[in-house]
């Protein structure tokens, strides 16, 4: 049983359930999705009812780790993520085309796409904890901020110092000098002395 499932009666305490849950990215991922960035997840709140529904109110800290997109190096980065949840009881509700939609879109209510939905005397909040940290995941991962990345060249770390690589401004970019003949007039870049 996974440690993000909790029976619906602890929610009808006074104050609700307090959750306070650290979990691996194999506890959270569904089955049949493959391995992802994130490392370990720490879920804190509350679960508490609400008439026949439930409510979840808390914080998601995710904290990922990945090779750096600049040097390759590991890289790891933590992201916080404030979350209400509202469960309605009973199976999710089938989308349906709302009637002379020619284009095919779907009939999208702000509110039901609020709404999530549990079933039984349980509730499991891995499926939608996973849905969060995926959202959330950063899009570029980087040992530091001031990372130089790699030689393009010949794949020197620049972090731990220079390569022998001839600098970018040494290079005789001939392919391009031919251009400066077609335009005399225009000044050039470079400084005079």
């Amino acid at each position: 049983m996974s440690r993000l499932v909790f029976p619906v009666a602890l929610a009808a305490q006074s104050g609700g359930h307090r959750v306070d849950v650290e979990a691996s990215e194999r506890d959270v991922r569904p089955q049949g999705v493959n391995e992802s960035a994130l490392r370990s997840v720490h879920v804190s709140g509350t679960l508490s009812a609400m008439d026949q529904d439930l409510m979840f109110r808390g914080t998601i800290e995710g904290d990922y780790e990945q090779p750096c997109d600049r040097c390759l190096e590991a890289a790891r980065k933590s992201v916080e993520q404030e979350v209400v949840w509202i469960f309605n009881p009973g199976p999710e509700p089938a989308q349906t085309q709302t009637a002379g939609d020619e284009d095919g879109e779907f009939d999208a209510d702000l509110d039901s796409e609020r709404v999530r939905y549990f079933e039984g005397d349980t509730i499991d909040l891995g499926p939608h904890v996973w849905e969060e940290t995926v959202l959330a995941a950063p899009v570029k991962f980087y040992c530091r901020e001031s990372c130089r990345g790699l030689c393009p060249t010949c794949g020197t770390n620049l972090n731990e110092g220079a390569c022998k690589c001839a600098r970018e401004e040494d290079v005789n970019h001939s392919g391009l000098a031919a251009l400066k003949d077609l335009f005399p007039n225009l000044p050039s870049e470079a400084k005079e002395e």
